[in-house]
């Protein structure tokens, strides 16, 4: 399956004064991938995002948007292309939710009541009420509920592209965690692009299609989660697995399978098979499914689900396909 690149950096720097945030990155972007850039404060990650929508110019080199040069598209154009989610909540705060979240399908001329349906549809899907929520000032809203809306209103107008930085490392963990599968499941039911900026390696490896991993102002690995973990390019980028919460990669997968949907309901004829916690992994689950065909997976709430044998090589054959 061939995936068209999204975006591309072609020998692309950043220099600040006299010193470079990026040096010769080159970097393709796939169409429809949640790419992560991980690193350090000050590795560049940050600055290779912002020179996405323009908000910083490349001292040298070139960045190009579905084959064209992005010096070439107008900015306005290429804006109302691209959703932008920050670490600092940047909700306007003399606006409501619903107004908010409006905000920029109404400037690309979207018809009023498709509008309404779409801020209603949103906020039932990241669990708040429309009718409480959508009258509500960002000021009546905690923490996580304004991140919950920040991330709607990048994905209203369902644009191509959506840069995040930094978005969740200001939430308790418990936010971060609920935010991340919300993440997660938008970006599977709308195929967006995404390039989701951070400086935990256990986010990216829960997050990425494929990480990106960035020291010094420099690109020094691009690799799916398990090639980063297994085949790490350097000891900076050893330590930065060995510093993730997970001993195993294809724990991650586990999870996900449960966020992505490739679970099936229990039924009560399935309450016999093998039980998985969603933090056990993949390789755990492999001799189970080969004695019994299916297992029941549970993150200790009450949303347990059943993973056959041909569920789970549809998830791999899905995520190889990205």
């Amino acid at each position: 399956m061939v995936v068209k690149p999204c975006i591309e950096f072609r020998q692309v720097g950043k220099q600040f004064n006299d010193n470079y945030a990026v040096e010769q990155l080159n970097l393709t972007i796939k169409a429809g991938e949640l790419f992560v850039l991980v690193g350090a404060s000050g590795s560049g990650k940050t600055t290779t995002l912002k020179m996405i929508n323009r908000l910083e110019q490349p001292t040298t080199g070139t960045i190009y948007y579905q084959g064209r040069s992005l010096a070439s598209i107008p900015l306005r154009e290429l804006r109302l292309q691209m959703g932008y989610v920050l670490q600092q909540i940047a909700l306007f705060p003399n606006m409501t939710v619903a107004e908010n979240i409006s905000l920029i399908p109404e400037m690309k001329r979207m018809a009023p009541a498709a509008i309404k349906q779409r801020v209603k549809d949103l906020l039932s899907e990241v669990g708040l009420d429309p009718a409480t929520y959508q009258q509500r000032m960002p000021s009546d809203l905690s923490g996580g509920e304004q991140q919950r809306v920040g991330i709607i209103r990048a994905f209203a107008a369902q644009p191509q592209v959506v840069l995040m930085d930094e978005p969740f490392s200001a939430l308790d963990p418990i936010s971060r965690e609920q935010l991340q599968k919300l993440t997660l499941s938008i970006h599977q039911r709308l195929n967006s692009t995404i390039v989701f900026v951070t400086h935990d390696m256990n986010e990216a490896l829960q997050l990425g299609d494929r990480i990106g991993v960035m020291q010094g102002g420099h690109l020094v690995q691009v690799g799916t989660p398990d090639e980063i973990a297994q085949q790490p390019v350097n000891d900076f980028v050893s330590k930065m697995f060995a510093s993730a919460q997970t001993n195993d990669i294809y724990g991650v997968y586990l999870n996900r399978l449960k966020v992505l949907g490739y679970l099936q309901p229990l039924s009560e004829t399935d309450q016999g098979l093998p039980a998985l916690d969603s933090h056990q992994t993949i390789g755990e689950a492999l001799p189970e499914l080969q004695k019994s065909g299916a297992v029941q997976i549970n993150n200790g709430s009450n949303d347990a689900g059943k993973l056959t044998s041909e569920q789970l090589l549809a998830f791999m054959v899905s995520f190889q396909n990205k």
